[in-house]
């Protein structure tokens, strides 16, 4: 992993409809990930404090690696990578959820800060060793990198379909959506 050491390795169990969280132990309620058509061309939704990541397909679970970082990581071998403003402003860290698990069983201990959240979803597998011939349950894996704001900005690096949006919408909390470059830096560098 180069200069990005892994902290935490996990299997996030129920990913319905193709979506997992990062949120704060008592997150916002009332934000809406989905509430236009911006997340599946941008495969997330962010807000300064949570964000929703969209998977290249439906899955069932998501082998996920999350490290914090100093460098941009190697994009080799995904199919599918954005990169996301996130703010952490507890102690408590942040937690994987699911649309199904609201619970506070994925804790990640990051520590108070501006990140860019670099995600990267690699493709797997029709069949994982040890499951049934009859029943397949889709999975994916995914790599979380916690890099300092700025360092790489919102953007969307790769799709496994379709083509680079050329704006990345980014929610605020009062609802209002700010639109920036594919690319563009939120710290001006």
């Amino acid at each position: 992993m180069g200069e990005n050491q892994a902290s935490w390795r996990l299997t996030l169990a129920n990913v319905s409809h193709g979506q997992f969280y990062l949120e704060p132990e008592i997150r916002d309620i009332d934000l809406d990930y989905v509430d236009d058509d911006s997340f599946s061309v941008q495969h997330f939704t962010a807000f300064p404090g949570q964000v929703a990541f969209f998977t290249p397909r439906d899955v069932n679970e998501c082998d996920v690696i999350a490290e914090l970082g100093v460098a941009m990581p190697s994009l080799d071998g995904t199919e599918q990578a954005v990169s996301v403003p996130l703010t952490v402003e507890d102690e408590g860290g942040l937690y994987l959820r699911t649309v199904d698990d609201d619970g506070d069983f994925y804790r990640l201990d990051v520590p108070p800060g501006e990140y860019d959240v670099v995600a990267r979803f690699y493709p797997t597998e029709e069949k994982r060793e040890g499951d049934p011939d009859d029943a397949f349950l889709p999975h994916c894996k995914v790599a979380l990198t916690f890099l300092p704001q700025g360092t790489v900005g919102p953007r969307v690096l790769k799709v496994a379909y379709g083509k680079l949006p050329e704006r990345v919408a980014l929610r605020q909390n009062d609802g209002t959506v700010v639109f920036v470059p594919n690319g563009s830096s939120l710290t001006g560098g």
